[in-house]
């Protein structure tokens, strides 16, 4: 049993929470579940396409081919249109009506209309519509899921207890949840103030040893965070040399391993991205009259995206990361528990509400960094 889906709208119609209860509703069958990350602008208004894969056997990879898939779901006509190539023969096309014109150019909506219901199995509906009539204009993208049901077999019921698994606020899980973040911000933000002034110094600067130090970044990028964790767990062991600080199994020893691991990350990053400024820049200010220190921040300035993509992928990063924190931090509850190590836990003490709900809360987040990720790149040009 196989589901292909291919997720189509425009930003901030609710793709990712379509997708999100489909994928709830597969794991809780005990499914396979493969999402690629979504496609298309990350703000509202641009198209935004995403790949949904359901099974019960192993799925090897995360995208549909073109001519397979078994659905295309949307919640904008024209974006249905666009990913025809994607759908397979006898299977079904199920659209809103409602466009979203975000070009000057929009076509007639009776012409996308007719060109849907040229494929055999096609729904549309008036999903805005249906959701203001029970005044909440917000749920649509609920709607769309609701006519897809029949044709996706799952019931009522396992969408409904997908739905509350996701949206109902367990004091547990939003704890567990509240505290990741707050481990991963400090973390990047730590490692913001060490990788970006050491990564634009590695771009502006050539000194003895920098292709030591740039072999050292590299290799750091690919370090395995169990590795780091290892490493920490060690300095900071009652046998080790920093034994006497009392750190290990708190939050200080999963920052610093944490920090180790997305630092390499934002330094590498924002070493290609500062290097990527046009190299006149700097002589020309300079000649201007700007200090050394002025001419930096100028260029710094103009890699500024490229630089945030860093500090984004080091905390996409570390959020989504288990073997360090489980060792260094001891998976503690109240004290050190963060997601991922929740995860493990729960899984293995059989409570799968509570670790699938982790779970998703985690995919979630992870989606968000990688829609900034894509807005960000659009923004650099593709070269962070």
């Amino acid at each position: 049993m196989k589901k292909d889906i291919i997720l189509a709208g425009v930003g901030g119609q609710g793709i990712l929470t379509i997708a999100t209860v489909l994928g709830a509703a597969a794991l809780n069958r005990g499914w396979n579940l493969k999402q690629a990350e979504v496609h298309g602008m990350s703000q509202r208004g641009g198209d935004v396409q995403s790949h949904l894969r359901l099974s019960d056997q192993i799925i090897w990879s995360d995208l549909i081919p073109y001519g397979k898939a078994d659905m295309i779901l949307a919640v904008e006509p024209m974006e249905a249109l666009r990913y025809l190539p994607y759908l397979a023969p006898e299977s079904w096309i199920i659209s809103n009506k409602t466009p979203f014109k975000n070009i000057p150019d929009y076509p007639d909506e009776e012409e996308l209309y007719a060109e849907i219901r040229k494929i055999p199995n096609n729904v549309l509906i008036d999903a805005d519509s249906i959701a203001k009539s029970v005044k909440s204009p917000r749920s649509m993208n609920i709607v769309m899921l609701g006519a897809a049901i029949k044709y996706l077999e799952f019931t009522p019921e396992e969408l409904k207890e997908a739905i509350k698994m996701i949206f109902s606020l367990d004091p547990y899980v939003m704890r567990i949840t509240l505290f990741t973040l707050y481990i991963c911000a400090i973390a990047t933000f730590f490692g913001m103030i060490i990788g970006v002034p050491l990564g634009s110094a590695l771009a502006l600067y050539r000194f003895r040893g920098r292709k030591f130090v740039v072999t050292l970044v590299n290799a750091g990028m690919g370090l395995p965070p169990v590795v780091a964790g290892l490493v920490v767990f060690l300095f900071l062991s009652r046998s080790g040399p920093f034994g006497d600080l009392g750190w290990l199994f708190t939050i200080k020893a999963m920052v610093i391993a944490q920090v180790i691991i997305a630092t390499p990350l934002i330094i590498g990053v924002t070493m290609s991205s500062v290097a990527g400024v046009d190299p006149a820049l700097r002589p020309q200010l300079r000649a201007l009259g700007a200090t050394g220190w002025q001419a930096t921040w100028a260029q710094l300035f103009e890699a500024r995206f490229g630089v945030i993509v860093g500090i984004v992928a080091g905390f996409g990063s570390i959020i989504s990361e288990v073997g360090a924190v489980m060792l260094v931090g001891g998976n503690i509850e109240g004290r050190t528990r963060v997601m991922t190590t929740a995860i493990v836990l729960e899984s293995r003490q059989g409570k799968f509400d509570l670790a699938l709900a982790l779970g998703i809360i985690l995919l979630l987040i992870s989606f968000v960094a990688n829609a900034v990720l894509v807005g960000l790149q659009g923004r650099t040009g593709g070269h962070a």
